[in-house]
């Protein structure tokens, strides 16, 4: 403040002299800016202790989700790209189509063989029927031998009794035992082909069970050649958007080749990295503030999901300061619609 002398004179011959004050506006600016600095100062200073102190932030952390990578279980030429790169794709929708000539004709062989095999056992089951036939047979050509060989052996013993009498000659004496050793023989020969008989469906039984087996084989081989066949179309495994795509018509590709990867829309979290002596107070559950740098006017809200369970250092083969993964849940903010793997945050 300045001050300055004015004198008045009077009507009446006297002379005053009036001093005038002047505002100093620089010096009131300071002191007020000075208020105004320590009073901000004192509420930051109390925002801080009374909750401040107690939040814990970084600058390292990242949006992250599942990206999905598109490879072929099989090997073959690409017939057709049906997507195009950033496009957005649902589950189940067609990425890509390889040449399927080779896969289908394999599903052709494949189906043919499975009907020889089941041609095969029907021509056993047959066979099962005319051995059953032929062992019901061969059982009767026994009872008959053994019948013939009952009733020779009862005239083998008249002839015996009347030979003693002389009825009869030795001649025909002779004729009757000689009908009787072939009666044996007779049946020694029908139980030999009833056992032979029972060997052979025994033979069937495992052809039927080696049939059966090749069948099933067979079957297996044309699940094989249709999964092959069906492989030849690439589908998108989840709901997302086209990223990397990397596959042009005609290329060549093996099983495992990346051709494109599908970027999740949903399931989106943060992963953020923080040091040892801020994870003291931290827990899941807890909520968690996100600023996504593409998106800085927005503020994402979320829970802490999980700590990981080692450093970064014990996963990589290079040493580093020790951090923290926390992975914050899927945001409950309509701007995480938006968030893309990769963004800072």
């Amino acid at each position: 403040m300045t001050s300055e002398s004015i004198t008045i004179e009077r009507s009446t011959g006297t002379t005053r002299s009036v001093v005038r004050r002047k505002f100093n506006t620089t010096r009131y600016a300071a002191a007020a800016a000075m208020g105004l600095f320590v009073a901000g100062t004192g509420a930051v200073g109390l925002q801080w202790w009374l909750g401040g102190r107690f939040i814990e932030s970084t600058d390292n952390a990242y949006v992250e989700s599942d990206i999905s990578m598109i490879s072929p279980r099989i090997a073959g030429y690409v017939k057709e790209v049906q997507v195009a790169e950033n496009q957005e794709v649902r589950r189940g929708d067609v990425l890509v189509k390889l040449i399927d000539d080779e896969y289908a004709a394999k599903v052709t062989q494949a189906r043919a063989e499975v009907e020889v095999r089941q041609a095969a056992l029907e021509i056993i089951a047959a066979k099962f029927l005319l051995e059953a036939a032929n062992t019901e047979a061969a059982a009767a050509a026994v009872l008959s031998a053994e019948a013939d060989r009952t009733r020779i052996n009862k005239d083998l013993e008249r002839s015996t009794a009347l030979l003693v009498t002389q009825s009869v000659s030795r001649q025909q004496h002779d004729v009757r035992r000689a009908e009787a050793i072939r009666a044996d023989a007779a049946v020694a020969s029908a139980k030999a082909l009833q056992t032979a008989q029972m060997r052979q469906v025994d033979v069937l039984q495992a052809n039927r069970k080696e049939a059966n087996a090749k069948l099933q084989q067979a079957k297996a081989q044309l699940q094989l050649a249709e999964i092959d066949l069906a492989n030849t179309l690439i589908r998108a495994p989840i709901d997302g958007i086209i990223g990397n795509r990397g596959i042009r018509i005609g290329q060549y590709v093996r099983a495992g080749t990346l051709l494109m990867s599908v970027v999740p829309t949903t399931g989106i979290y943060v992963v953020a990295n923080f040091k040892e002596t801020q994870l003291h107070a931290m827990k899941a559950g807890q909520w968690v503030g996100v600023q996504v740098d593409a998106y800085p006017d927005y503020r994402l809200v979320g829970r802490l999901d999980s700590i990981a369970p080692a450093s970064g250092s014990r996963f990589s083969t290079t040493a580093g300061t020790f951090r923290s993964e926390l992975i914050f849940a899927h945001q409950i903010n309509e701007l995480a619609k938006s968030a893309r793997p990769c963004l800072a945050a």
